[in-house]
């Protein structure tokens, strides 16, 4: 009776340890498919943390800019006069021209053209002097106290001028 209970014993122990042993198995298991799901969502949210921090940098980058906009802004408002003032971008015309030792020609101004918030005052103006000095007159005319956009420039050599050329400037001033 004793080695059937010695047997008995062996057998409850072995399936004891079957049993414990499956368990550890699929609590493994578990922990594994677990371990998984985590390193995923970890992945993911590595991901995501990655999208924001590009998201914060284009932010930045804007908010950098934001301040150079504004400040652009507020530049070309101080360049927008509130009235057309022809006479006046005339006389400053002749006066760049005078200043760069070209010759002022002439200006005609065409047909006003009304934008959102701004007028366009189209102008074609003829002037003429020195290669050099034309090319810094026009730099004058583009940074000037006034906006300009200078959209052609016709340029031709004059007969029997030693160097002098003539430049037919088509141009538009702004105002409010």
């Amino acid at each position: 009776m004793n080695n059937r209970n010695k047997i008995s014993t062996y057998h409850v122990l072995m399936a004891a340890s079957i049993v414990l042993s499956a368990f550890l198995i699929l609590l493994s298991a578990l922990k594994i498919a677990e371990f998984r799901n985590t390193t995923t969502n970890l992945e993911k949210e590595r991901f995501a943390l990655e999208q924001n921090e590009q998201k914060l940098m284009e932010m930045m980058s804007l908010e950098k800019d934001r301040s150079k906009l504004e400040n652009i802004v507020s530049v070309l408002k101080d360049k927008l006069p509130d009235n057309p003032n022809e006479y006046q971008l005339m006389v400053q015309m002749r006066n760049m021209s005078l200043k760069h030792d070209a010759e002022f020609k002439t200006i005609k101004f065409d047909e006003r053209i009304n934008h959102n918030d701004m007028v366009e005052m189209p102008f074609y103006m003829i002037v003429s002097g020195k290669f050099s000095s034309i090319v810094e007159l026009l730099a004058d005319i583009s940074g000037g106290e006034r906006l300009i956009r200078v959209d052609k420039i016709k340029i031709a050599k004059l007969d029997g001028q030693n160097g002098t050329i003539q430049a037919d400037i088509t141009a538009s001033a702004y105002h409010r």
